[in-house]
């Protein structure tokens, strides 16, 4: 590895280990790595000679359909501003794929760093609620009051990745039960916890989608005693938060109760957003093609609300919470589909090559797509466009994937 090569692993790992604490710093290893790329020999070279997979072309497509999108948005403003938001998604696959293939070790290294870092920013944010515990009370230890470097929906996205990098761990040890994965389950549990005092809605449904999988791969695979020991600490584990307290199940609670009521207090309750997504299919209507531009999202959404006489919620001008409306109604019809091939390509590539780590992270991130948008803060833009250059990189079947998880025996 030369100079060049090395100055360029270490920003990415850089990078990597920063994400969960989402400081604005993180700029400028992402800028030092591309002035590192463009100077390196035969950039221009090894970048035309790449094979780019498919979800990376819908990922460049999506982008530049954004691009294009300035040339019918009012707000221009705005729309450069998006630009540079989602300025990511374009960055890393042409940089990144400049790079020779990264080994399996490399790649290893990156996933476990991300593991660490997310573990770290976790408990500062306990070690922090603890300390504000005498002033604000139990609230200290939950949602927004917890998470103190990014929103509480991104960062359970964060720990649920670390749960799937735990679980390639636990299920590659050869022997079926031993001492040496205890740590790796307990690890998991501080995780788990780590994400129920977020108390995500849709980073415990996430959650406890991936435990059932794991479940599922250990019983497929007939790791039997493998599969008691994990579901004994995953009851185990429910029922001392159960005890604990109540707060992430009153708000599961919540979320089923008002998928029909409105709840006037909380301008994030899920009634909340299904006002904003039902107020949002007239605005594609009117424009189903192509949108109303990439700049005039929030312009629109504000007008709509006011329209409504939800004077709130435009004050807040709150997005679509739905990257999936956000971008219907920014692009119309054809940004959509865009997306959609985007999040499909991934989870059929991750499903015929048996890879445990893709699926769960496109699971991770098309199930937040539907009650955020993603793309529209650089919490949700930055995860995504990196691990999906480190795990969907290549079209290349030889690609070294990150430890994926076969099914069979062999």
């Amino acid at each position: 590895m030369n100079w060049n090569n090395t100055y360029r692993f270490y920003l990415i790992f850089i990078i990597v280990i920063l994400i969960p604490f989402q400081v604005k710093l993180i700029s400028i290893p992402i800028i030092a790595y591309i002035l590192l790329a463009v100077i390196q020999k035969d950039f221009l070279r090894n970048l035309s000679s790449r094979i780019f997979s498919f979800p990376l072309l819908m990922c460049l497509l999506f982008y530049l359909f954004h691009v294009v999108g300035m040339i019918w948005t009012q707000n221009n403003s705005a729309g450069l501003f998006d630009l540079q938001v989602k300025l990511s998604l374009i960055i890393f696959p042409l940089f990144f794929l400049s790079e020779r293939s990264w080994s399996k070790l490399e790649l290893n290294i990156f996933n476990r760093s991300f593991l660490v870092s997310s573990i770290i920013a976790m408990i500062i944010c306990l070690i922090r609620a603890i300390y504000r515990y005498d002033y604000i009370g139990e609230s200290a230890f939950y949602y927004k009051e917890f998470s103190f470097f990014v929103h509480p929906s991104y960062f359970s996205m964060y720990l649920c990745f670390s749960i799937a990098i735990l679980i390639n761990d636990f299920i590659r040890t050869k022997d079926m039960i031993s001492w040496s994965i205890l740590p790796v389950i307990m690890t998991m549990m501080v995780v788990c916890v780590g994400i129920f005092l977020l108390s995500s809605k849709a980073g415990i449904l996430i959650l406890a989608t991936i435990l059932l999988c794991f479940l599922l791969i250990l019983l497929i695979k007939r790791y039997y005693r493998k599969l008691m020991l994990v579901a004994f600490f995953i009851v185990f584990g429910g029922f001392i938060i159960s005890l604990t307290s109540n707060t992430g199940i009153e708000r599961m609670s919540i979320f089923i109760s008002s998928m029909t009521t409105r709840s006037d207090n909380s301008m994030e309750s899920t009634a909340a957003r299904m006002f904003i997504w039902s107020t949002s299919k007239d605005i594609i209507s009117e424009n189903p093609i192509i949108g109303v531009g990439t700049g005039d999202v929030n312009r629109v959404l504000e007008q709509a609300y006011l329209n409504e006489g939800e004077s709130e919620l435009a004050s807040k001008s709150l997005n679509a919470h739905n990257q999936f409306i956000q971008s219907s109604i920014a692009l119309g019809f054809l940004g959509l589909s865009i997306l959609v091939l985007l999040f499909t390509s991934m989870f059929v590539i991750s499903w015929r090559r048996e890879f445990f780590l893709g699926f769960v992270f496109t699971l991770i991130i098309t199930t937040n797509a539907f009650v955020e948008s993603i793309f529209e803060v650089q919490a949700g833009v930055l995860f995504f466009s990196l691990f999906l250059i480190l795990l969907f990189g290549y079209r290349n079947q030889n690609y070294p994937l990150t430890y994926s998880v076969k099914l069979n025996n062999e």
